[in-house]
């Protein structure tokens, strides 16, 4: 039995490869597998997959997926079982709910996980080509369900994700930075977003017209952060609309 870095349990048989023979003329021996199974597209859709270790139990295999899953693979029934999903790289963020027993993860690989923590399940994951590096809830004040969830990309992209039952969905996107974004933050009444990124800048977006973008400053220091203030008008400085 062997795993690879293409997410994919191979069976072979051992007889031919004992007897197998090569020669000048025919140096490379070709042997088909007796079975293959892949562990992508088991874990939210994911397509990549990388087998890391295999540990033998009785009647199946334990194979973990360093690409961040746990999975139980049966040879003799050929079927595949998730046993736990998780990131696989480091997680920049974690943020709960306003209204419930729920967690938003960001992720170096790129997932943006949503946990029931009250019952320890991950409830689904939406994955993107970029690390997930912040994020923030939207106040009840603009989302009373606790639907809204802004989520910041260290390509410098803004995304808001909205939770539905079915999954987390794409709501906006923007790309307001050209570096990482260091900090995603909504103003208390839920008026204005506000991002901040490593290049030093913080942009502004209008949540009440569908985000449209209202300027940017930008700062001094090396890195941007953002902080509440009491009222989205209490802002030091007019952003730059230029």
């Amino acid at each position: 039995i062997t795993g690879g870095h293409d997410g994919k349990i191979i069976e072979w048989a051992l007889a031919p490869l004992d007897a197998a023979e090569v020669s000048d003329e025919t140096p490379v021996f070709e042997l088909e597998p007796l079975q293959e199974l892949s562990l992508s597209s088991h874990d939210g859709g994911r397509e990549v997959a990388r087998v890391q270790t295999m540990v033998r139990g009785d009647g199946h295999y334990l194979v973990q997926d360093e690409a961040g899953a746990l999975f139980r693979v049966d040879l003799v029934e050929r079927t595949v079982k998730l046993l736990l999903a998780f990131h696989s790289g480091p997680i920049y963020d974690l943020v709960t709910s306003p209204v419930d027993h729920a967690a938003i993860t960001c992720g170096a690989d790129g997932s943006v996980r949503l946990w029931a923590y009250d019952q320890r399940e991950l409830a689904t994951t939406k994955r993107f080509s970029a690390g997930a590096s912040c994020a923030c809830w939207a106040p009840r004040f603009l989302d009373r369900e606790g639907r809204t969830v802004a989520v910041g990309f260290v390509d410098g992209t803004l995304r808001v994700l909205s939770r539905c039952h079915d999954g987390l969905r794409l709501s906006r996107c923007h790309k307001p930075h050209a570096a990482r974004v260091t900090h995603t933050l909504y103003s208390p009444n839920g008026r204005v977003l506000a991002t901040a990124a490593a290049d030093a800048t913080v942009f502004f977006f209008d949540t009440a017209d569908n985000y449209a973008p209202m300027g940017f400053v930008k700062l001094c220091d090396n890195e941007a952060r953002a902080d509440k203030s009491k009222d989205a008008g209490d802002v030091d400085g007019e952003p730059n609309k230029d």
